[in-house]
């Protein structure tokens, strides 16, 4: 069986990393992009095939101010696809159909806060661009209904932030199940590994992860401004959170 690329697309805080992880873990046979440019960045908007910008220069969708920092993005990308033999063995796959996209998803409630004090809108504060925020996520997630509709449902899957945190060996196998792909014989969780590295900026290495941090902590549920709460209910697409399974809070 010929080898399969995976790209990841997610909003930051997203779990992007922490699949991605667990994907070159487990998969057999599969090249997980790990690079986060490489098919567009990977927390913007999903590219087809035939639109890709193959210098790496897309690396960000905001225009960032640290020129340094993105000319080190691009070097980086340009050194990743080297390594892959450059874009025709990419290109060959997606005519072959051995693309596979998977979009990392997560309840608009819990990414506002985990995104820290900045972006704490269900919290204490009330930041002026709540709204905006929501219309973004609103807006990202319908340009990834789209992308489905392009590439067709069965190169694409959704996975929620939840899901994957609460039972990361089964979503992997739901993965490689539904795209065809061979696993380990013993499918590895990131709570497996005594040190898994820094994969996130909460974690330091060879501290396992808190679970219950990365679902709806008590934290979370003690600290909620409920006029904030109603703002962010009353913006959200009820369509989108339908399709996901995810809540609207009507607190009382």
């Amino acid at each position: 069986m010929k080898e399969k690329y995976i790209k990841i697309y997610g909003l930051q805080r997203t779990g992007t990393n922490y699949l991605e992880w667990s994907m070159n873990e487990n998969f057999k046979n599969t090249n997980v992009l790990k690079h986060g440019n490489m098919l567009g960045w990977k927390h913007g908007n999903p590219v087809l095939i035939e639109n890709v910008d193959w210098t790496g220069k897309n690396w960000d969708n905001q225009k960032h101010s640290d020129q340094e920092l993105a000319q080190e993005r691009v070097q980086n990308y340009q050194i990743e696809l080297s390594k892959l033999g450059g874009k025709e063995p990419i290109l060959q796959a997606a005519k072959e159909n051995r693309i596979k996209y998977v979009f990392c998803v997560r309840d608009p409630y819990c990414w506002l806060t985990s995104r820290g004090p900045a972006w704490a809108g269900v919290l204490q504060d009330m930041p002026r661009d709540l709204e905006k925020a929501i219309h973004f996520w609103n807006e990202m997630n319908k340009k990834y209904f789209d992308f489905v509709t392009s590439v067709g449902s069965e190169n694409c899957c959704f996975v929620t932030h939840f899901s994957l945190i609460n039972n990361d060996k089964e979503m992997i196998q739901w993965i490689a199940e539904k795209f065809e792909i061979e696993t380990n014989d013993t499918i590895h969780s990131r709570d497996d590994q005594i040190n898994p590295g820094r994969w996130d900026s909460e974690f330091t290495e060879g501290k396992k992860i808190d679970k219950k941090k990365y679902g709806l902590p008590n934290w979370f549920l003690n600290n909620l401004n409920p006029s904030i709460v109603k703002r962010v209910s009353a913006a959200v697409d009820p369509g989108i959170m339908e399709f996901f399974e995810f809540e609207v809070w009507h607190l009382k």
